[in-house]
């Protein structure tokens, strides 16, 4: 029983920060101000120069390979809307360079 509280009171003491390499960050920022704020500038410099010379494109290409067009036909009947849109539709689409399948839906 002795031993398993000795464990638990080291394991304790290890964690509780005690040991002479916490806190090292912070030290090491209180001894040498000018080398953290001349690395803080370095990062800030680096950040700010990648940054603008990233290319950005308001619209870049992107090929989709889905198309899909939707035709409101308020008040007619699926067999209305396929005769009328959808089968003219379909043959103008079909016509389209590289296109591979045409599928649509009449509700």
């Amino acid at each position: 029983m002795l031993r398993m509280y000795a464990r638990t009171y080291d394991s304790r003491r290890r964690h509780q920060g005690s040991g002479p390499q916490d806190h090292s960050m912070e030290k090491f920022s209180v001894k040498k101000p000018f080398t953290v704020l001349v690395a803080v500038l370095i990062i800030l410099i680096l950040g700010i120069v990648s940054v603008t010379r990233i290319p950005t494109d308001l619209l870049p290409f992107i090929s989709l390979p889905h198309m899909m067009v939707v035709t409101p036909y308020p008040g007619a009947s699926p067999e209305r809307v396929e005769m009328n849109v959808t089968v003219p539709m379909e043959r103008a689409l079909g016509t389209v360079s590289h296109v591979k399948n045409v599928t649509s839906t009449s509700a």
